[in-house]
């Protein structure tokens, strides 16, 4: 199982829930100290004792950004077409609000920080954009 560094501002206790709300493991982690977690596998997420969710994707470095998340969405030419108009515009329907928004959250993290989070989704998304937009030659 892959697994990520994170680093918490204050000492904490996760607990690893699959999509049943069945707990496949739980971890305590101290202040300020990196520790090596599994990555979570598609619908499942990281809880505290409080219930609240925390976020953990692939990506390089050591994670402390842990409340983004993208909700499941299907890539098609739609949803490429709402967020190209998005990116232009800042505004979406109100269905795609929270996808949109977190992914620009996650894209702007990456450019910072060299792929922080590699969420699947937005690899996927980027990759599609990418394949859309004809190339020009080069200047010469």
């Amino acid at each position: 199982m892959k697994r990520r560094a994170v680093c918490f501002e204050f000492d904490i206790s996760l607990s690893l829930i699959d999509a049943y709300g069945n707990i496949r493991e739980c971890i305590d982690i101290k202040a300020n100290q990196p520790t090596s977690i599994p990555l979570p596998l598609k619908r499942e997420v990281y809880k505290d004792n409080a219930q609240k969710s925390y976020y953990i994707y692939d990506g390089n470095g050591i994670l402390q950004d842990f409340e983004i998340y993208i909700p499941p969405f299907v890539l098609n030419e739609l949803i490429v077409n709402e967020y190209d108009s998005f990116l232009q515009t800042n505004q979406c329907k109100e269905e795609y609000q929270e996808i949109f928004t977190n992914t620009l959250k996650i894209l702007n993290l990456n450019i910072k920080k060299k792929d922080y989070i590699l969420h699947p989704q937005v690899i996927a998304l980027e990759e599609f954009i990418i394949k859309k937009i004809p190339l020009k030659q080069p200047y010469q």
